[in-house]
């Protein structure tokens, strides 16, 4: 059976083991290319949840790279990111449920996700 594994900071990452997922602390964002590219050569990891700040500091060739890749699914996770705007959480939603289903769906009138 694949396996999620989330990679974040250190800090984070604790939390994540604690609660029985794994995971990897990367601090740079070439760590974080080196995790990527140990966890997409691991069969069984199915799910990459990235710290989103980390992910979007990565060559957007490679972030792109690893947005398409299927197997693992690579996503990025705004873990903490309070401030940002309710639209932006419904927008990136739309963008994984599209990904994992194929289709763009919505749950209410006006409100896609």
């Amino acid at each position: 059976m694949a396996r999620l594994t989330m990679v974040a900071p250190p800090e984070l990452a604790v939390g994540f083991r604690l609660a029985g997922t794994d995971a990897v602390g990367v601090d740079s964002p070439a760590e974080l290319e080196a995790a990527l590219d140990r966890l997409s050569a691991d069969v069984e990891v199915g799910v990459i949840g990235v710290y989103a700040p980390f992910f979007d500091r990565l060559d957007p060739a490679t972030r792109q790279a690893y947005e398409d890749s299927v197997a693992p699914v690579v996503i990025a996770v705004p873990l903490g990111a309070a401030d940002t705007a309710a639209r932006d959480h419904r927008a990136r939603l739309a963008s994984l449920l599209q990904r994992a289903i194929g289709y763009r769906i919505s749950f209410g009138e006006g409100e896609e996700a």
